[in-house]
């Protein structure tokens, strides 16, 4: 994502492995050095704000005091109470009668970012959105200057005044970027539809580089929300922006979004299309390794599917430590198959139910374990009643009380020989 879409998460680590102690002292001075000279900027500052009180240039001190805590905060690791003095500094200049617009502006653009970058994308939207467009700073500050221009003994103030106008009109539209930031958090709030209206909104203001940025929010939404026209948004983004950090980005959450379909071929075409295009990016290492699984997927999925069922289940049990989602999609092959052994589905059957029990999915595993008896019954007496027994177990560990209560029933009424009577017997006492 663009560097002005990316929450600021960015945080200094201090530490060198496998090196000398020597290498390992010096790179703790270093930091120390850093935190030291923040604090004294911190501390001038301070001092500096409290001497200035009651001028124009106090404003300009307390936000960039601010900003010094914010620095300080990231520095030491995202640091909360730090981030907290730095977010006061700013709410008081926001609050500020006195301050003029830009100051006022560009308070409520930072209290919006550092929320943003703690994930509080409400606080962080509403303070977007106190923003004010670059016309209506500017317009405010010609009129500060204007009121100041028949007193001599205010020329120091105007001429302040006269430098944070020309600033502020060669700086970007913070209002156009509080928008750009406000359509991510509605995406990560899942507000697709909200996105892609402020998207439409803002669209005619933005400047190009804007433009881009609002665009591929556009997309984003689109993405996240699995919208079949996704696809070809992001395709049609890269033909008018190229391949950069969003298109990089839009690909890989449309890799994730077509495994989650099973749509493997089509994420494996469009995960070996981004190691051709971006091989030392953002997802570089995470893709290498996610292409090299799916690929030995494929090649597994080939062999198997030449295999008896029997081979199958052999397979599905080999796999079940190291690949448990694949060991238990062999399951459901065997499960589904239309010709086979009644016992050998049992078998299947027995294992999904396992490998859901130990993932601590008890409602589905439950349901596995009871399809025993449900599907293959008296051929296989002795599975399906454990398999009745284990699924009340995993109703139990679910919380599932009505659902225990009847497979325990339903046990005892099928079965009435079963060997685990007194055991049922008592469950059931429990559960009246």
């Amino acid at each position: 994502m663009d560097r002005f879409l990316q929450p600021v998460f960015f945080i200094l680590f201090f530490a060198l492995i496998f090196g000398s102690e020597l290498t390992c002292l010096c790179a703790e001075d270093s930091a120390q050095t850093e935190v030291r000279q923040l604090s004294q900027e911190r501390v001038s500052l301070l001092k500096t704000n409290l001497a200035l009180k009651g001028t124009p240039q106090y404003f300009q001190s307390l936000y960039e005091l601010g900003e010094v805590y914010w620095k300080h905060a990231l520095k030491l690791g995202n640091d909360a109470m730090l981030m907290q003095e730095a977010q006061k500094k700013w709410q008081a200049l926001s609050e500020m009668k006195e301050a003029n617009l830009e100051w006022k502006n560009r308070a409520h653009f930072a209290l919006a970012e550092s929320y943003f970058s703690q994930t509080n994308f409400l606080l962080a939207m509403q303070h977007y959105h106190a923003v004010r467009s670059r016309f209506e700073v500017v317009t405010e500050l010609k009129k500060e200057i204007a009121a100041l221009e028949q007193n001599k003994n205010r020329e120091q103030e105007k001429e302040s005044l006269e430098d944070l106008l020309q600033e502020t009109q060669t700086r970007v539209d913070l209002k156009i970027e509080a928008q750009i930031r406000t359509a991510t958090c509605l995406n990560y709030l899942k507000s697709y539809d909200k996105a892609r209206q402020l998207v439409e909104e803002c669209l005619p203001l933005a400047s190009e580089k804007q433009k881009e940025n609002l665009i591929y929010q556009k997309v984003l939404s689109e993405l996240l929300e699995g919208k079949p026209e996704a696809e070809v948004s992001l395709k049609l983004f890269e033909t008018d922006y190229g391949f950069n950090a969003s298109t990089e980005e839009g690909y890989w959450i449309w890799i994730q979004k077509l495994l989650a379909k099973n749509d493997q071929e089509k994420a494996i075409f469009y995960l070996k299309k981004l190691m051709d295009r971006s091989p030392e990016g953002r997802f570089a290492n995470e893709g290498r390794a996610l292409l090299d699984k799916l690929n030995e997927e494929e090649v597994t999925h080939a062999t198997s599917s030449e295999l008896s069922w029997n081979e199958v289940l052999t397979l599905a049990k080999s796999l079940r430590d190291k690949d448990a989602e694949r060991a238990r999609r062999e399951c459901d092959r065997i499960i589904g198959a239309p010709v086979q052994e009644a016992v050998l589905k049992a078998e299947a059957m027995w294992l999904a139910g396992e490998i859901l029990r130990d993932q601590k999915e008890y409602d589905k595993a439950a349901g596995y374990f009871e399809m025993i008896d449900i599907f293959l019954g008296e051929s296989v007496k002795e599975k399906a009643m454990l398999g009745l027994l284990e699924a009340g177990k995993c109703y139990e560990k679910a919380g599932m009380k009505q659902e225990e209560k009847r497979v325990y029933q339903n046990l005892m009424e099928r079965y009435p020989e079963n060997p685990f009577r007194k055991q049922i017997e008592l469950s059931l006492k429990k559960l009246s």
